[in-house]
């Protein structure tokens, strides 16, 4: 899979990827991913397939390119992930608030394979703790935590209930717990 390099300072290339994820956006609430094709989006979007072929190889580039910018938001959007040792509580806080941000339960509903979408928000969190030299060897579960962190919460998005601050307090006392 080969990116094209586009020019995101271009208006013309900022319509066409605003038209082309509006039509896939449109397409996944009727249908599911599995079925839309580049065909339908590039009709519903009003452009041509060479022109979504331009910017994507395939649907699923396009739902893969979507699902690594929603993991930069969130990264990007965490006041500090150095907080999960420090201050569990805190960390779980601001994930759930980023997750909810950038419409994750649109994502991962989207991808029938979403376990994809958290182990590679898993790999951004855990290197982003490398990168603050957080010695990752001496916490030997620290893949485990973030998992099971990273799980809950898209669970609690994805089946919204009216316990949902109790849930998610359950979640904030059972990585405490575990983490003491």
């Amino acid at each position: 899979m080969e990116k094209r390099r586009m020019n995101y300072n271009d208006l013309r290339v900022l319509k066409t990827e605003k038209l082309i994820r509006g039509a896939f956006h449109e397409l996944a609430q009727e249908k599911p991913i599995s079925k839309i094709t580049v065909k339908e989006l590039a009709k519903r979007a009003e452009i041509n397939k060479s022109t979504f072929y331009a910017h994507y190889d395939t649907i699923q580039d396009l739902l893969d390119t979507l699902e690594q910018e929603t993991i930069v938001y969130i990264v990007d959007n965490m006041s500090s992930v150095f907080q999960l040792l420090e201050e569990p509580e805190q960390f779980i806080d601001d994930l759930y608030h980023a997750l909810s941000d950038c419409r994750i339960t649109f994502i991962s509903r989207l991808n029938p394979n979403h376990t994809d979408f958290t182990k590679r928000l898993n790999q951004a969190i855990y290197q982003e703790l490398e990168k603050k030299e957080v010695d990752v060897r001496q916490h030997q579960h620290m893949r485990i935590l973030i998992s099971f962190i990273i799980s809950g919460l898209l669970g609690l998005m994805q089946n919204p209930s009216p316990t949902e601050e109790t849930d998610l307090i359950y979640i904030k006392n059972f990585v405490r717990n575990g983490l003491g």
